[in-house]
């Protein structure tokens, strides 16, 4: 059982090329894999008791992660033995 972190790709904007970023506003996904649906959601239900706390960074404001929810479990075959995964998506924000 584990969970996969994707992190959007960066992008190129004026404020990141000068070095002058106040505003950060970024999507990230937490696939979580189990062999079987009830671990499969074991790993989800971890995920997000981890992710509901505040996020700390020094000299900025950042919000706790907004879950933007996802798929319901999936089985995927490709594998042997198969296993079970839900990706869940989250919202990131912060400010200087």
């Amino acid at each position: 059982m584990y969970a996969v972190l994707y992190f959007t790709p960066g992008r190129s904007v004026t404020e990141s090329l000068a070095d002058q970023r106040t505003d950060y506003d970024g999507v990230f996904q937490v696939t979580c894999v189990g062999p079987d649906e009830e671990r499969c959601l074991w790993v989800a239900d971890k995920v997000r008791k981890a992710l509901h706390g505040p996020v700390t960074v020094g000299g900025r404001k950042a919000w706790r992660p907004v879950e933007l929810g996802g798929p319901p479990v999936l089985r995927d075959d490709d594998v042997s033995p198969p296993l079970f995964y839900v990706p869940i998506q989250y919202q990131l924000k912060s400010t200087s």
